[in-house]
């Protein structure tokens, strides 16, 4: 029974494990070996280091546990009641190096990470003692919590061993340790015990090589009859921030300089080279640009904004008829705008607004450019003028807003009872994807925000009659300040969102994707991004119209 050569320092595949405890057997034909395993890790100064290496591994290493009193309290300082502490920011010492925390061990929790580590990197805890940074969502800390779980009898599923260990990524740490000047130092037990005592010979000289730290290998016999042999290894090993081949920030600085986006005029250009300019120099074009040809674009098709429409911390918003943004935790936010294909298109100089986290994300949606730059764009970024469209839901927004204001200032009450602010009708601006389901969702929300919205007794109070509802008001309304005809053409677009409203509800007696169709003069089998920018357009455009009729009637509604 001997020791593997441990003859590096303990990197596996980009983790570390700075805590391990439990224990796990083995069964053979003849015997049983048990393995224990111990690991507590503390942070020292690199400039202090040879001290704790030259303490008995042992002996010196036994009271380096952080414990804390209670999980989730503080105590009172004997010194100033005023100024309570956590016992785990309390100090240890080694052969007298006074040595910090790093993990914090509980009796009956898991292991906690320090909070340092944590707020250094932006992590959040995902499931008991995972942890992941916050803006790229990638894993910097793992603990099998199934196995704690099973051991403190908080699940009936079996464990073949009861071995807690938590894992830390090499990259994180690196960096961490670099901004401290600080090495993290594994103080690590390993004991083995064979029973029956006579199933196996054990070497007692045989040494166990270290290539770094300090070791220290006991042999103890048979004590009593049943315990068998055992073997403990002691093992004090320190991380330096040398010892991990490349930061988190080295990472990303990698995806900086090395990921090339190709542009529409064929060039390839890296996050790096815009920032420092050499990408510009290097395809020939002047910054500041002195013309068009001083511009170059970067093309992505529209399932690179999936990721930030389905995650809470990600938003997409539509701005004008071909503009939108994308932001990300109010870290970045970049501007792109939409071409006739549906691509999406970014200013190459737009490229540093994407966060290093995302880089690769954005990489792996970037296409060949089909078709032509968007109208938009270049009247925004070549000629530096401002657009005046609006998306198809901000105009119905502003429609709506518009015709209430006026609406208000001519009878003393709202025409609309409670128009959400954009914040607050965020699935409405968010722009749909080519799913008929979707559309059916939105027309719905637009529909409760529209038609079932109208003040009914507000606009009965002018026709002196009842409606009978809110979109028969909305009709009785047009028709005053119009006339029939005109009121039936005004209506036509709310009408199909009602009917689409009715088929999204699944209304088995009035279904209604046949009859919105038919309203809008539409095929069939219309494209659905193209069904919905029509629809909502023609709301907006009935609402301007609504606008100008109160502005005309505007003596008669006094």
């Amino acid at each position: 029974m001997a020791f593997g050569d441990l003859n590096e320092t303990p990197v596996d595949a980009g983790w570390i494990h700075p805590y391990q405890r439990g224990q796990a057997s083995i069964q053979t034909q003849n015997c049983e070996l048990t393995q224990a395993f111990d690991t507590q890790a503390f942070l020292v100064d690199v400039d202090e280091l040879d001290p704790i290496l030259d303490a008995d591994p042992d002996t010196d290493m036994g009271d380096i546990v952080f414990n804390p009193m209670r999980y989730g309290r503080r105590r009172e300082s004997l010194d100033d009641p005023m100024e309570p502490y956590w016992e785990e920011d309390v100090t240890r010492e080694v052969n007298g190096i006074p040595v910090s925390r790093f993990i914090m061990n509980f009796e009956y929790e898991a292991p906690l990470i320090d909070t340092g580590f944590i707020e250094y990197h932006n992590l959040v805890e995902t499931d008991k003692r995972q942890f992941k940074e916050l803006e790229s969502d990638d894993l910097a800390v793992q603990f099998n919590a199934d196995v704690w779980r099973a051991k403190h009898g908080l699940t009936a599923d079996p464990t073949e061993h009861s071995v807690r260990e938590l894992r830390v990524r090499a990259s994180f740490l690196k960096e961490y340790l670099e901004e401290r000047g600080m090495a993290l130092v594994l103080s690590y037990l390993q004991r083995r015990t064979v029973e029956p005592s006579d199933a196996v010979a054990i070497d007692e000289s045989v040494e166990v090589p270290v290539s770094d730290g300090t070791s220290k290998r006991e042999f103890h016999p048979e004590r009593m009859p049943g315990l068998g042999h055992s073997c403990w290894f002691y093992w004090t090993c320190p991380i330096l921030p040398d010892d991990i081949p490349q930061s988190r920030e080295a990472q990303l600085a990698e995806q900086r300089e090395h990921l090339p986006f190709r542009t529409q005029n064929g060039h390839s250009v890296t996050k790096e080279g815009v920032d420092d300019g050499s990408a510009f120099r290097e395809i020939g074009i002047s910054r500041p640009p002195a013309g068009p040809e001083d511009h170059d674009y970067i093309h992505f098709d529209p399932a690179v904004l999936e990721r930030y429409r389905n995650d809470p911390r990600g938003g997409v918003e539509e701005w004008s008829e071909q503009g939108l943004t994308v932001d990300w935790l109010d870290r970045w936010i970049v501007r792109l705008y939409r071409s006739d294909n549906e691509q999406l298109v970014l200013l190459v100089d737009d490229l540093t607004s994407i966060g290093d986290t995302e880089l690769s994300h954005w990489h792996q949606h970037n296409v060949t450019p089909v078709g032509e730059v968007p109208k938009e764009m270049v009247q925004n970024y070549v000629y530096a003028e401002p657009v005046d469209t609006f998306a198809p839901a901000q105009a119905v927004l502003n429609g709506m807003r518009e015709a209430d204001s006026l609406f208000e200032s001519l009878r003393s009450e709202s025409l609309f009872r409670d128009i959400p602010l954009d914040r607050n009708a965020e699935d409405l601006l968010t722009p749909v994807r080519e799913d008929r389901d979707e559309f059916l969702q939105i027309t719905q929300d637009l529909d409760n925000i529209l038609v079932e919205r109208v003040n009914q007794s507000a606009i009965e109070s002018i026709t002196g009659q009842s409606a009978g509802g809110t979109k028969n008001a909305f009709f009785d309304l047009y028709e005053f300040l119009a006339d029939t005809d005109r009121a039936a053409e005004l209506m036509t677009p709310i009408n199909a969102v009602h009917y689409f409203r009715n088929e999204e509800s699944h209304d088995r007696v009035q279904p209604g994707w046949t009859e919105a169709l038919e309203e809008l003069d539409m095929a069939d089998n219309p494209d659905i991004l193209e069904l919905y920018r029509y629809t909502l357009q023609e709301v907006a455009d009935s609402l301007d119209e609504l606008e100008s009729l109160l502005q005309e009637n505007q003596t008669q509604l006094e």
